[in-house]
């Protein structure tokens, strides 16, 4: 907004807050407010272009005045002295509230009848924060005519623009069809914000509708719950999300019907994407609870010790029970829903190299073929690395691979030798919903050493793609030569594409010298109780412990032999008493504009969204990885190893056992 946006440049306000007040994310999702008027003058064709852009320059700095104050309330509470940066940000507060009604003024002549209406709103929106600030404060069980008023309230001052221009227009015939309008909008949005800002607002001493839900059932249910996390977890669980985003939508249901009659189409084109998005979020909400209930299931207790063949069987039976009854095992969450396919043809991978001779296997492949995409999951396009773990799936089976099949999983591939996770832009942004913006996704589409390390890997089992299988090394090596371990654009540490590109090249004699000094890397980094640590976290992960240990198995097994039992005692002494291993946060989803995941401030450790980490839930992926590395330890020492004995060597310092998540 140029208006605005000029008049900060030339305002006395802090340089800093300046920057802080024109930040165009922060502008962005203002849209309402800054094209309020533009969305209701069809209905006042009178209304001139200038009048227009001054009613919306003036309303749009009023409620920045509006956001300014009630930050400044909330930032003072509790406390003896205001800080500089709120006592300027106060001071930008007013520069804002003064512009507008100077501009109100010039407008509007002290006598104007608008100043009368103007003046009932604020007598509403304030009562409606001094409510709130009461209500917050004794924090006293709230009823949902009582949220609405205060939604409706809160939100009563937008009514301003509706007297504006219908004065200036002299047509004051649509005011109530158009407040109503807001007024359900808004009330829609108190509901799903209270939703989204659960947390924070706990975090902040807000209390609201959607704690005082909670609180109720928690207290039906006999239970004393002031832990926040928990207390979001009973958010989902008592379903309350459920009910409030459902309440949001019929508002904007309601909403949308008066614009519609109003005929005001991007009004209501951006009530229907807003619906829409909360019709999605309804979804997410069913997602979360499955999940939920998932690890509700699960055991958290640890096995007492036992050999490696005992927990190898152990984590076989794990996996075959977390077998879905259509043949595909599921986990992660992400926006996309759980993974599936992609996660099937990983875990299947990881036992065919166990045992391809397994007739369970041989049912799980044959659904995996007959699905139309090699994809994360059945809604999403086919994406390299699903590719590459399907294909060397079907080949450890020895199942048929035709050369169409060949040529698509090798169209992930670059000339370099490196890999792909989506090829086709155009595709990829319909998948996302970018086709009608300009957003880039060009993160996602270039070569990731990831997924270029475990495509090595695979492609080093085909006997008939020698030259693809040495062109992908030769694109690894030539990234190992100036780094020593390799970053994992998709995970949560360079333990993952390190060790898959250790796996790749110790397969062929002319690489092996050009891993040493990863080897070496990857060695260090085990921790003194025998584990690997998701970095990001950072904390013990069997995941990681385990990748790092079949890369050193791979690479010299009797160079590393006290590395590798040291690891293998944490990893069988750490095995849940159901088979599984504990997981944590792994898989991470960047922005599709991001191009180097180290340059992301601030991950967040969620199922949904972007620049967020993502936990294998069903611990499925994790234990497979491990099972197929005890697996591999088995074949080369072909004996045990007394873990016993090898945690009294180590009696002194205790083993570091990992957290659920």
């Amino acid at each position: 907004m140029k208006s605005f946006i000029d008049f900060v440049k030339t305002s006395p306000i802090q340089p800093s807050l300046k920057e802080e007040a024109i930040d165009l994310k922060v502008i962005d999702g203002h849209q309402f407010y800054i094209n309020i008027v533009n969305y209701l003058r069809p209905l006042f064709p009178n209304i001139t272009d200038e009048k227009s852009e001054r009613i919306t320059l003036n309303g749009y700095l009023y409620f920045r005045f509006l956001l300014l104050f009630d930050n400044f309330i909330d930032e003072s509470k509790g406390k003896a002295k205001v800080t500089d940066n709120t006592f300027h940000k106060l001071m930008m507060a007013f520069e804002f509230y003064e512009k507008s009604i100077r501009g109100l003024s010039n407008l509007f002549d002290e006598h104007h009848h608008f100043w009368n209406s103007f003046a009932l709103l604020k007598k509403e929106y304030f009562a409606s924060i001094i409510k709130e600030i009461e209500i917050s404060a004794t924090k006293k069980s709230i009823n949902e005519d009582e949220f609405q008023l205060l939604a409706a309230g809160k939100s009563s001052i937008c009514n301003a623009t509706v007297y504006a221009i219908s004065s200036l227009a002299n047509n004051d015939s649509y005011n109530s069809l158009l407040m109503e309008c807001i007024r359900e909008f808004h009330i829609g949005l108190q509901y799903a914000d209270d939703i989204e800002d659960f947390r924070k607002d706990i975090q902040e001493g807000q209390w609201t509708y959607a704690q005082s839900m909670v609180r109720d059932y928690v207290e039906r249910s006999e239970l004393i719950i002031t832990d926040s996390n928990i207390l979001h977890r009973y958010l989902f669980v008592s379903g309350v999300a459920r009910y409030s985003i459902e309440k949001a939508i019929n508002h904007f249901n309601q909403s949308i019907k008066i614009s519609q009659s109003l005929r005001l189409e991007d009004l209501t084109n951006l009530l229907l994407k807003k619906r829409e998005g909360y019709q999605d979020y309804l979804i997410r909400i069913d997602l979360v609870i499955q999940k939920a209930k998932v690890k509700f299931t699960k055991q958290k207790e640890l096995k007492p010790f036992q050999s490696i063949n005992e927990s190898l069987i152990a984590g076989i039976r794990y996996l075959e029970k977390n077998l879905e009854k259509n043949f595909e095992w599921s986990d992660f969450l992400t926006n996309a829903g759980f993974g599936k396919s992609w996660v099937t043809a990983y875990v299947g991978f990881q036992l065919s190299e166990i045992n391809p001779n397994n007739s369970l296997l041989t049912k799980v492949l044959n659904n995996l073929c007959v699905q139309r995409n090699s994809s994360y999951n059945e809604n999403i396009i086919s994406d390299g690395d699903s590719t590459t773990f399907k294909l060397g799936f079907m080949n450890r089976m020895k199942k048929e691979i035709s050369f169409n099949e060949k040529e698509k999983w090798l169209a992930f591939m670059n000339k370099d030798g490196g890999w792909v996770t989506y090829r086709n832009e155009q595709f990829l942004k319909n998948l996302l919903g970018f086709e009608a913006e300009n957003m880039p996704v060009g993160g996602w589409l270039t070569n990731k050493l990831c997924i270029s390390a475990s495509a090595a890997y695979v492609l080093s089992q085909f006997d008939g793609l020698k030259d693809e299988y040495i062109a992908s090394c030769s694109f690894l090596a030539k990234h190992l030569k100036s780094n020593i371990a390799l970053s994992s654009y998709w995970w949560s540490s360079p333990v993952y594409a390190t060790s898959f590109s250790i796996m790749a090249l110790s397969k062929h004699p002319n690489f092996r010298e050009q891993i040493v000094r990863s080897v070496e890397w990857l060695k260090n980094q085990q921790q003194e109780e025998g584990y690997w640590k998701n970095e990001m976290l950072n904390v013990p992960s069997p995941f990681y412990t385990a990748l790092a240990l079949k890369s050193l198995l791979l690479f010299d097994s009797k160079k590393y032999e006290n590395c590798i039992k040291k690891g293998i005692a944490w990893i069988v002494q750490n095995q849940v008493t159901d088979g599984s291993w504990l997981t944590n946060r792994i898989l991470r989803i960047p922005a599709p504009d991001v191009e180097d995941p180290l340059k992301v401030d601030r991950w967040k450790l969620s199922s949904f969204g972007i620049n967020c980490v993502a936990d294998d839930h069903n611990r499925v992926f994790t234990t497979s990885t491990v099972v197929n590395m005890l697996a591999c330890f088995h074949k080369i020492f072909k004996n045990d190893i007394d873990v016993t004995l090898q945690y009294k060597a180590n009696a002194e310092k205790p083993i570091k056992r990992v957290s659920a998540n």
